[in-house]
């Protein structure tokens, strides 16, 4: 398992109620896998409107990645989950991440990926900030729904 960090909880918030913008990029969690989630989470620091999708495939070693479900549109300073068990496509056992797909700019999937379970609490978060054009997509930790 890789490390563990919260997403937004109140030891981490500023002192005029935000959460601060926090993208990291682990080199050694390039690729990897995490561990077993039943959600994914987007929250949006960028200047424009992006859609959280699940990306998924069937193996670790698959090259067949298809992008199901939907949150509808996301915009700045605003989150949203989309549960794995509204995304009939995706299958226990399916290997995930977060797909951004930015209305009218660059979409970005995330490098980190996790193990599918409808049933599981766990809620995979990351954050996406930039312009539509030149964005970036990070993994910050787990959280329980």
């Amino acid at each position: 398992m890789g490390p563990r960090i919260e997403c937004q909880n109140e030891t981490n918030k500023l002192s005029n109620g935000e959460y601060p913008i926090i993208l990291f990029i682990m080199s050694n969690l390039h690729e990897s896998v995490i561990e077993t989630v039943g959600a994914l989470k987007l929250t949006n620091r960028g200047g424009f409107v992006v859609k959280l999708e699940c990306y998924h495939k069937a193996s670790e070693q698959s090259t067949d990645e298809k992008r199901d479900g939907s949150t509808g549109d996301i915009t700045l300073g605003k989150s949203k989950t989309l549960k794995l068990s509204d995304v009939p496509d995706v299958k226990d056992g399916d290997y995930i991440t977060a797909y951004a797909n930015v209305v009218l700019g660059k979409d970005k999937s995330g490098k980190v990926w996790f193990i599918a379970d409808k049933k599981s609490t766990k809620v995979a978060c990351f954050t996406i900030g930039g312009t539509t054009l030149d964005n970036e997509l990070g993994y910050v930790g787990i959280e329980d729904l």
